[in-house]
């Protein structure tokens, strides 16, 4: 499984957890809307690049798009929410990450 695949798979993984755990419908729908639009940016990156790399370069590209500093900083809120997640052992091995890139 390459890198996109495993955040595919385990994003969903984590939604379904987050959900379970009670988070409100409307948590849900905004780390789910930031970690769709990290997986599209993801997948068009080279597979054998650095995850800490294509965090960063993510980041600067919302902000040279225009988009405002708090905005910028609540995707990546969300992004180390869902990679701090993904990163425990009770995540399931298979989709876990090693470490967390944000």
């Amino acid at each position: 499984m390459n890198t996109h695949e495993q955040y595919e798979k385990g994003m969903w993984e984590f939604l379904r957890r987050t959900g379970f755990k009670g988070a409100s419908p409307c948590t849900l729908r905004n780390y789910e809307s930031t970690l769709k639009k990290f997986g599209a940016y993801l997948a068009h990156q080279d597979e054998n690049r650095d995850l800490y790399d294509v965090v960063e370069q993510w980041r600067d590209e919302m902000l040279t798009a225009g988009l405002a500093k708090s905005t910028v900083k609540q995707h990546l809120i969300t992004l180390n929410i869902f990679f701090t997640a993904a990163s425990k052992r009770s995540f399931p091995a298979e989709l876990r990450f090693s470490e967390n890139p944000v």
